[in-house]
Parts: structure tokens; C-alpha cells; sequence
């Protein structure tokens, strides 16, 4: 699956939308207005331009193979397992193997068989966001709609999901939107970056974070990593582009035995 943004605008917001969403591609999306986004593919509201599914117009039908996670996840009852049903209901499955896809799901986020006994209310806000993951995942969708989805998680719960993230990217070849509030997870883990604050703009991760002149220009908070990089092109040493502490690591490694040299 491929979706094109062909010069799809609305009236309250003051710019046009051209872009692509692809298969092995995060598309981080930062900004105020990232909302018109979700409402777009949800075709919840009328539009300007066309979105394109595969070459053709976007239909109701195409969205059986979204998947919208929400950055407060609801509930309908009362127990994990009640809720998977639920889902098992609404896609009309009657196989006997529906718990074998139940049970594939929770282990794909890092969470065991038991779980399916656990109370929703007896959750953490973290398991929470967990088992709503595995929700969405048992569809098998093609798209997949992380909004805020890493906000308020403590540290080894979103390194987990930034990990099942990435995996989804690269080993079940998803289209990833991520949508947060953080820079530094935009820019850690996405490969295209749109920015809808104001004006629009897209790009490749790099061509958008390594001009500073732009994100200043476009009041956009400057990714930590950069700030270091920038820094430390001012006193006279230039450091690669890097998109996490690993990488970034070897980097400055690499300058220490330099100048040691």
C-alpha cells in the first residue's frame, strides 16, 4: 500500500498537503495541526486535493486496513480478553484459531497469555497504551496511527514500544505515522519528518533537522542530539549525523582517539 497528499488543504488551515506515506517509512509528525492529518485518512471531514490509495481516491473501505491508536486509550469492558472478543466480533471471525492471533498480538508488545485475565481498570496507563497496541495489530493493518503514543510512558516501557515501533517498520513492513510531542523521539525514529505548524513542510529526517536555520526560522524545538552536534561544530569540531545517544556515541569516540592521535 502507498497514500499520496496531493494538495489536500481545509479551510482553517492556510497551506497544501503533498507528500507520500510508504511501506518500511516512519513518518514522524510534529506540530499543532497534526490533528486535519488523522481526520484526512479517517475521512472524517471534507477536503480540498486528493488522497490516494494505491493510485486511486481513498474509500471508507480502504480504512479497514488503518489502524488509529489514540493517545487515550478507551475501553468497552471490563477484562483484556473481553475486549480482544469484542474486536473478534466486529470483524465477524469465527475461527478457532482467533486466540492463536489473540495470543500472537500480545506477544508482539511484550506481554504474556495472562494478561487476558487482567481487569482494564486494574492497568497501568502504560499497560494500557501496551494492550491497546495489541488491539490494533490483531487486524493485521497496513497503516499504523501512533498518536502520542510515547507520551507519559516510563523509560522501559517506551524504549519497548520504540522498539516494536522500528519492528513493525522494518520486519512487517507497516506504514508508520508517529505522532508526538517530543522532538527527540521524531527525530530518533523517523526516516520522513512533516511538520504542520503554521506552515508545512516535509523531508527526509536529516534534510529537515540538519538545517537549524530552518527549525529556528519555523519555531521548531531543535532535537537534543543536534544541539550537541551543532555545539560542538561551533568550537571547531564536526561530529556526523546521528540519530540516537548509540550512534552518536561512536561519534564522539571517534573524535576523542582523532585528536589522542
Amino acid at each position: 500500500m502507498e497514500i499520496k497528499f496531493a494538495d489536500v488543504s481545509f479551510e482553517e488551515i492556510n497551506y497544501n498537503l503533498n507528500f507520500a506515506l510508504k511501506p518500511k517509512q516512519i513518518t514522524g509528525v510534529y506540530g499543532k495541526d497534526y490533528a486535519y492529518l488523522i481526520r484526512f485518512l479517517l475521512l472524517n471531514i471534507e477536503y480540498s486535493g486528493n488522497i490516494l490509495v494505491n493510485g486511486k481516491e481513498i474509500k471508507e473501505k480502504d480504512k479497514k486496513n488503518f489502524c488509529y491508536l489514540a493517545k487515550n486509550p478507551y475501553f468497552l469492558t471490563e477484562t483484556v480478553s473481553d475486549e480482544f472478543y469484542l474486536v473478534k466480533k466486529e470483524l465477524k471471525d469465527s475461527s478457532k484459531k482467533f486466540i492463536d492471533k489473540i495470543v500472537s498480538s500480545l506477544n508482539m508488545v511484550g506481554l504474556s497469555k495472562d494478561y487476558l485475565d487482567r481487569k482494564i481498570n486494574s492497568l497501568s496507563k502504560s499497560e494500557k497504551k501496551i494492550v491497546q497496541i495489541a488491539l490494533g495489530l490483531i487486524t493485521n493493518p497496513e497503516l499504523v496511527i501512533f498518536e502520542k503514543t510515547l507520551s507519559n510512558l516510563d523509560g522501559n516501557n517506551s524504549n519497548r514500544i520504540k522498539k516494536l515501533i522500528e519492528e513493525l517498520r522494518s520486519d512487517y513492513e507497516k506504514i508508520i505515522i508517529l505522532i508526538d510531542n517530543d522532538i527527540n523521539n521524531i527525530y530518533e525514529l523517523s526516516n520522513q519528518v512533516i511538520i504542520l505548524q503554521d506552515n508545512f513542510l516535509s523531508g527526509s529526517n536529516k534534510e529537515i533537522f540538519s538545517n537549524i536555520d530552518l527549525l529556528k526560522d519555523n519555531n521548531i524545538e531543535i532535537p537534543d542530539i543536534i544541539k550537541f552536534i551543532n555545539d560542538a561544530k561551533n568550537h571547531g569540531k564536526e561530529l556526523s549525523f546521528s540519530k540516537n545517544i548509540k550512534e552518536l556515541g561512536k561519534e564522539v569516540i571517534k573524535n576523542v582517539k582523532e585528536i589522542n592521535k
